[in-house]
């Protein structure tokens, strides 16, 4: 099994992108709120009520959803952990930036 000081490398290595991807979408939250309530007025009965469930899921706390590894990291062996922390690295050295999306 994994030890700790790996399985703690690997979630740091990990949480810090699912951290900047949140911020990235909750910069546009007030346009896509807008967009909803927009659909609130759709001829397309289907837009207005998919419209109104996406507001009030998000209005009342509707649960999130986690994001599971296939293999929780305590479950690998140290190799396998330093290998994977390896390959992470090597991905998000050579990571390029993606386009933003244009702010309304």
């Amino acid at each position: 099994m994994a030890s700790q000081a790996l399985v703690l490398k690997a979630q740091e290595l990990i949480a810090p992108k699912a951290q900047d991807v949140a911020a990235l979408a909750r910069e546009h939250t007030a346009a896509a709120v807008a967009t909803l309530v927009e659909m609130l007025n759709a001829d397309d009965e289907k837009l207005r009520v998919a419209a109104a469930a996406a507001l009030l899921d998000r209005g009342w706390g509707r649960p999130g959803q986690p994001i599971e590894a296939a293999r929780p990291f305590a479950q690998l062996s140290d190799a396998q952990l330093t290998r994977a922390i390896d390959d992470l690295r090597q991905v998000l050295a050579t990571a390029k930036p993606t386009k933003r999306s244009r702010k309304s």
